[in-house]
């Protein structure tokens, strides 16, 4: 399957434990603290010295890793995940930029602990990939810290269905709690998902159809199991009742004016004569793949974007940054346009 690019978009503040509504002024709080700067440092410490070393010598310290226990940057690994990642380097310069109130880049990520054969299609030639071996991908950010504001932006690629976005949360917070100190937990740090609505309405626009649409914990006195099984199944030992409808072969089902009628208001209980149900949930192809999208959740569609026709690529096959950081600059336009007009 193809790959597929999108920008997902993260909204981040700061604010005084159980007081949601004072958030902090993120370019000047608590004695001058700027956010901007809290993450370029965060980012900075991604930064690593290249180590130019032969195939032989390669060979010779993975060998070696199988024996010996090495040393390992704490700052570049997440244990939890088995994820290496750093800030990318081309031409031995860090792909991080900082200018006015942005700040953007390339962090190459990877997992590791497991050990698989690399092939060369064309010569047959095998090697492996060890267990302390990461393939590392490519991902773009760029954070958007505007000066005066309570609200920072956070736009970061996904390639398919793999991103960074839980990598970078965790460093996020941690710099962020470090640089305020012994006051640490009285302030929560939110990052959550932006939705946009112009982006949202692209979205529903381009839904051709589903290929399976479910009706989700329906009550029907009609479709009581213990009604259907002749008592042999007690109502009360039911969970949920579901109703599928799937198209025929190389059909779909055309859903965009149930997304038009519902988009605005998701009420809590759906309601069609004598069958009451909670939620309805569609199959959907999305990026290149099917997922289930469910009605309750429609306004997620608005919190990242496809950009995969958008980009050019270099000879690794992955975006240049050049295109990735345009993309994601006309996608915060949107944002800004957005947040003005409201």
């Amino acid at each position: 399957m193809a790959r597929s690019y999108n920008i997902a978009l993260y909204k981040i503040s700061i604010y005084p434990l159980r007081k949601p509504e004072d958030k902090l002024v993120l370019s000047d709080f608590l004695n001058g603290k700027d956010l901007k700067n809290i993450l370029y440092e965060m980012l900075k410490s991604l930064c690593y010295t290249p180590q130019e070393t032969s195939e032989e010598e390669q060979d010779e310290d993975n060998d070696a890793a199988e024996t010996e226990e090495g040393s390992v940057d704490e700052t570049k690994v997440d244990k939890a995940e088995s994820k290496y990642f750093r800030i990318i380097k081309k031409k031995d310069e860090d792909v991080l930029y900082e200018k006015g109130r942005c700040l953007s880049g390339i962090i190459e990520s990877g997992e590791f602990g497991t050990e698989e054969n690399i092939v060369n299609i064309k010569s047959g030639k095998t090697r492996k990939k060890r267990v302390n071996d990461a393939l590392l991908m490519p991902f773009y950010f760029m954070f958007q810290i505007p000066e005066n504001s309570r609200v920072a932006y956070l736009l970061v690629e996904r390639i398919s269905n793999i991103g960074i976005y839980s990598l970078l949360e965790k460093r996020i917070i941690k710099a962020i709690k470090e640089a305020i100190g012994i006051e640490a937990e009285d302030f929560v740090v939110s990052i959550s998902p932006l939705a946009i609505r112009r982006i949202m309405e692209k979205h529903v626009a381009q839904l051709g159809g589903a290929r399976k649409i479910t009706l989700e914990r329906i009550k029907s006195s009609d479709l009581s199991v213990s009604r259907a099984t002749n008592g042999e199944i007690s109502d009360d030992d039911i969970g949920n009742t579901q109703i599928v409808y799937t198209a025929k072969r190389n059909k779909m089902l055309s859903i965009l004016n149930i997304f038009n009628k519902y988009k605005d208001e998701r009420p809590q209980i759906y309601s069609v004569g004598e069958v009451e149900y909670a939620d309805l949930k569609f199959e959907v192809l999305i990026g290149g793949s099917y997922h289930s999208l469910s009605m309750q959740d429609v306004g997620k569609l608005g919190t990242y974007i496809e950009i995969t026709q958008d980009l050019k690529y270099d000879s690794t096959q992955y975006p240049t940054y050049e295109s990735l950081h345009r993309a994601a600059c006309n996608i915060f336009d949107e944002i800004d346009q957005e947040l003005n007009q409201s």
